[in-house]
């Protein structure tokens, strides 16, 4: 297994998505708290609190998200896109320790795409709200978020490596994840006019655990993590599953 970690993290220094992720989860950890600070008190939008330390290192989770997501499934989908699936089995045969060690790299990277953007975020927002007098939350509660932040990047890479593994194909891969986190989840509340059940559906319940279960979740937090790891788990079963019986010869 040691080996086959070695090997996908020697992929992703190898290309260059990664190292642009990077670079995107750095600039938007910096651009929110610009965007949120300089548009706090206007047009509508709150002024600047006590809170809004946590909700500004909050700010850039669904760029980070979408980009661990993105990630994961490019590295399992990817795969077979540039046939190089067979290759990489002829030298790792045992296809489930395989899929295993691509899941447990691309929830790191998703992890480290979340502390790289939080520790821009929060160099950047704490400065600025200092010097304009604006009191800040305590360690404990940005330490939450922060937690959150990394936990449910991780999920969100982890979940993309086993959707990858199950649909084979990036595009559609990519475009099924997008419609039902942004199309799909909305719709369903909404069908079944309970705002609850938001928290306990995929991008609901990693939403709740990326703000720490802080302000607006339904759910608690233990119950949103149990959502998350399940569906997270699903994925990875199924992919792991749909990979061992797949012919890529």
């Amino acid at each position: 297994m040691n080996n086959l970690i070695r090997s996908e993290l020697l992929k992703q220094r190898t290309v260059r998505l990664p190292l642009l992720a990077v670079a995107a989860a750095a600039i938007a950890g910096a651009l929110t708290a610009i965007a949120i600070i300089t548009t706090a008190g206007h047009a509508g939008n709150p002024p600047l609190d006590r809170h809004s330390l946590t909700q500004l290192v909050h700010g850039p989770f669904a760029i980070v998200a979408g980009a661990a997501l993105l990630l994961g499934i490019l590295s399992t989908a990817g795969e077979f896109r540039h046939q190089t699936i067979t290759s990489t089995l002829l030298v790792a045969p045992r296809r489930g320790r395989l899929l295993t060690a691509k899941v447990l790299v691309h929830a790191g990277l998703g992890a480290g795409l979340a502390l790289v953007a939080c520790a821009v975020n929060l160099a950047v927002s704490i400065p600025w709200l200092s010097s304009h007098d604006v009191p800040l939350a305590g360690p404990t509660d940005v330490a939450r978020v922060v937690a959150g932040s990394v936990a449910a990047a991780a999920l969100f890479g982890a979940s993309g490596a086993g959707l990858g593994a199950l649909l084979a194909n990036q595009t559609t891969a990519v475009t099924v994840s997008l419609v039902w986190l942004l199309a799909v989840e909305g719709l369903v509340v909404n069908i079944t006019s309970t705002p609850t059940l938001h928290d306990r559906l995929p991008g609901g319940a990693l939403g709740v655990i990326a703000r720490g279960a802080g302000e607006g979740a339904h759910t608690p937090l233990w119950a949103a993590a149990g959502c998350a790891v399940a569906y997270a788990g699903a994925l990875v079963a199924a992919g792991t599953r749909r990979l061992i019986d797949r012919d890529v010869t």
